[in-house]
């Protein structure tokens, strides 16, 4: 295996619309994001995506497995605010 092989295979694409339009932002990980502005995303093949958010008042994580594809964020977290993400290698 390369030395880069692991590296290119975590990582997280976020996309400023939903349907994967809009402009593209590659997080290469491991990684902490505090500035969120996604609408719709895609995991890497050796990625773990946790995300931190707030619904109706409470705190909660959500984790996103490996190589998983959300074309429509807000409606897949039912309304709630991200306030922070990690991109984790898997």
């Amino acid at each position: 295996m390369r030395r880069n092989d692991f590296s290119t295979n975590c990582w997280v694409d976020l996309y400023e619309s939903d349907y994967f339009s809009g402009r593209l932002r590659r997080v290469n990980g491991p990684k902490k994001v505090r500035q969120w502005k996604a609408k719709s995303l895609v995991v890497g093949p050796r990625t773990a995506l946790m995300l931190s958010i707030r619904r109706r008042g409470k705190e909660s994580m959500v984790k996103l497995d490996p190589k998983c594809v959300v074309p429509d964020l807000a409606e897949s977290l039912e309304g709630a605010v991200i306030r922070a993400a990690v991109v984790c290698a898997k």
